[in-house]
């Protein structure tokens, strides 16, 4: 279910205010000014979408993946490391094996 949604600049939102609290603030008076900005300047606001249900989560799983792989790779490349300080020769011998090897 999509929601309408607007937003205004911070600066057009505080002279408003300014205006409307005469050196005083409060939760009541914000909204007033909120409220009746779309009144005094309706060109002023701009239309916000907020997402649907699926893209955040869409999001997370992407990261997790993205997480996945560089954690995947790092050990991999741990793995290689390992194995040229133990067998020094091993390199020679296995040279092209591996996806991504020159030599």
């Amino acid at each position: 279910m999509a929601i309408g949604c607007f937003g205004v600049s911070s600066a057009k939102a505080s002279a408003f205010r300014r205006f409307l609290s005469r050196y005083a603030t409060s939760n009541r008076i914000d909204a007033e000014a909120l409220a009746r900005l779309p009144l005094v300047d309706p060109g002023g606001l701009v239309a916000l979408e907020l997402p649907d249900d699926d893209a955040p989560r869409l999001r997370r799983r992407a990261r997790s993946a993205d997480r996945l792989v560089e954690e995947m790779t790092t050990r991999k490349q741990r793995t290689r490391d390992l194995a040229r300080q133990c067998y020094p020769m091993l390199t020679l011998l296995l040279r092209g094996r591996w996806p991504g090897e020159s030599g």
